[in-house]
């Protein structure tokens, strides 16, 4: 079990703490060298992922071993999730349909490549690179099988499959997934596959037609 720091809650320097005036509080413990770590630990206690990223670590020992060595490189930040200094949203982008570049089907929404740079730089993100995404592959434990879970359990990558080029169809859904990246391949574009039946991340080049989904980062 984590060991509180002095002033979380419930414990007697925090308790103690009640009879001062707010901003004395706060003097009091930006003078001392936990008040770093305790601002973390309240930013983190409630967070959206925070159960299912210590879920991860607990699920394998590498996991636990790469934890202790990289922690710095990975934070939980409000509604965010900060991987070596990129700053990932919690969910997939969505937006209102136009039949032309975006499409929507059961909840989820589909972006041709083009609409993904538009999209991105409207919300004032930007899509990861393809070279971003092998960073992150590359930084997280060498099993295929615990980069795939981080990707689906912690950052929840849906299974939402992909929209055809003929703009009716949509195929994988349930079971696999396309991502986008910002990064163009000779006429097609490179993304990133999920596949849940064989826990696997893999890079493709697609046309740039696909409705694939859309997972930003803060620009």
């Amino acid at each position: 079990m984590k060991e509180k720091y002095p002033f979380s809650p419930g414990t007697p320097e925090a308790e103690s703490l009640e009879a001062i005036q707010w901003k004395d509080r706060v003097a009091i413990l930006q003078a001392t060298h936990v008040y770093k770590d305790a601002c973390e630990e309240a930013l983190t206690r409630n967070h959206p992922r925070l159960e299912a990223f210590n879920n991860w670590l607990e699920s394998s020992y590498e996991n636990k071993i790469w934890y202790i060595q990289y922690q710095d490189k990975i934070k939980l930040v409000e509604d965010w999730i900060e991987i070596l200094g990129d700053v990932f949203c919690l969910e997939n982008e969505t937006a209102e349909e136009n039949w032309v570049d975006i499409w929507n089907h059961e909840g989820d929404s589909y972006f041709t490549f083009n609409a993904t740079q538009r999209h991105a730089a409207e919300q004032g993100k930007r899509i990861p690179s393809d070279e971003d995404w092998t960073k992150y592959l590359e930084f997280l434990p060498w099993s295929e099988a615990n980069r795939f879970s981080f990707f689906t359990e912690v950052l929840w990558i849906k299974p939402a499959g992909t929209r055809n080029t003929d703009g009716v169809t949509f195929y994988g859904r349930g079971y696999d997934t396309d991502l986008w990246s910002s990064t163009p391949s000779a006429g097609n574009a490179y993304s990133r596959n999920l596949n849940w039946y064989r826990s696997t991340v893999l890079r493709g080049s697609n046309s740039q037609a696909y409705g694939f989904s859309v997972r930003c980062l803060k620009d």
